[in-house]
């Protein structure tokens, strides 16, 4: 680290650095209540990492779990069989 860069400017500045969210970041990510994310992680629906006795979150396991609890509109479902009935 150089000596005028701040050891937070030696983290971010690496990129493969992943930044960690605490669980009001997360919760406004998820667009929920730091509460719900709470429930998340009890019940094992949302990945942590632990960082001494603080929980925290990585953006892509953020992502990672609003792909996983997408739901597709009906719309979107109508649309896609039927170009497969078309053909």
């Amino acid at each position: 680290m150089e000596p005028s860069q701040s050891r937070s400017d030696a983290v971010t500045s690496d990129p493969g650095h992943v930044p960690l969210l605490d669980k009001l970041q997360a919760a406004t990510l998820l667009a929920t209540t730091p509460r719900h994310v709470e429930r998340l992680v009890q019940d094992g629906r949302l990945s942590y990492c632990r960082v001494g006795r603080f929980i925290r979150f990585k953006l892509p396991d953020l992502m990672l779990y609003l792909e996983q609890t997408h739901v597709p509109s009906q719309l979107h479902e109508n649309q896609h069989h039927g170009n497969e009935e078309s053909r």
